[in-house]
């Protein structure tokens, strides 16, 4: 028993580790569904403010061979945040946008760019960096820590639309550090949406893929983001959406619930 409580509790503070050291996907742009961004900014000299209500749950998590174990003493992980967006629109092709979380110990800084008219099938590039401002003592001379942990990410953003009431779209990114500490990721996510029920309801699916290099463990997750969006107004969308991680690699297995309220100021 001892020794099945220490490989897991070594292994847990491996996961801790590297999830404290691994960034988050690319934030800060606009999207109308839940885990991918989609190709057009928002209007011109527009601004689009977002508050979202995030929490997730964790009993269990995969090991190095892909197996699901329950944590010690039936333990439950909870993470809950509040995360702000904020998106302006600078011309036809192009916006720029901040995320936060709300104690403020991340900030993440991104644009997407438009580069085609496609009557079906549109892409844009994404750009995004990735700072934490933690309540953390940071080295003030060379070599700065704080922006040893910044990162950066690109990537691609492929939309497909089916008719007038069924998309697609496709992210592709990559994120990676400005040292060893902060390894390199790949993400991979696909929302589809579809207002059949009615024309205000966009009932969406979407799934997401991470994958971690660059590092002595392996660590990989697959994920599914089942929910819909309402439009209250013009001005106003309400999303809402649940998580399930199905399968996975050194990493926690987790299920949540997202709230978000997307609306135009100007």
């Amino acid at each position: 028993m001892l020794k099945t409580n220490l490989g897991s509790t070594l292994c847990i503070a491996l996961l801790l580790y590297f999830a404290s050291n691994a960034a988050a996907q690319i934030s800060g742009i606009s999207g109308n569904k839940i885990s991918s961004f989609s190709y057009d900014p928002i209007p011109i000299k527009k601004v689009e403010f977002e508050p979202t209500i995030s929490t997730s749950f964790s009993k269990s998590y995969w090991n190095n061979n892909a197996e699901k174990k329950d944590f010690d003493n039936n333990q439950l992980k909870v993470n809950s945040n509040i995360y702000w967006r904020i998106s302006y629109g600078l011309n036809k092709r192009t916006e720029f946008g901040l995320s936060a979380t709300n104690d403020l110990s991340t900030i993440n800084l991104a644009t997407k760019v438009w580069l085609n008219n496609g009557e079906k099938f549109n892409v844009a590039a994404m750009l995004g960096y990735y700072i934490p401002l933690g309540n953390q003592t940071y080295n003030v001379a060379p070599p700065y820590k704080h922006l040893l942990l910044s990162t950066l990410g690109y990537g691609v953003i492929g939309s497909y639309k089916f008719d007038d009431k069924n998309q697609l779209d496709i992210n592709l990114q990559m994120q990676h550090g400005f040292d060893n500490t902060n390894p390199t990721q790949i993400f991979i996510n696909a929302d589809f949406g579809s207002y059949f029920l009615r024309d205000d309801l966009f009932i969406i699916i979407g799934a997401g893929y991470q994958q971690t290099l660059g590092t002595d463990i392996n660590l990989n997750k697959l994920t599914i983001y089942p929910g819909f969006a309402l439009e209250t107004g013009k001005q106003f969308l309400f999303v809402i959406n649940s998580q399930h991680d199905l399968l996975g690699k050194n990493n926690f297995k987790t299920w949540g619930l997202n709230l978000a309220l997307t609306t135009s100021i100007f």
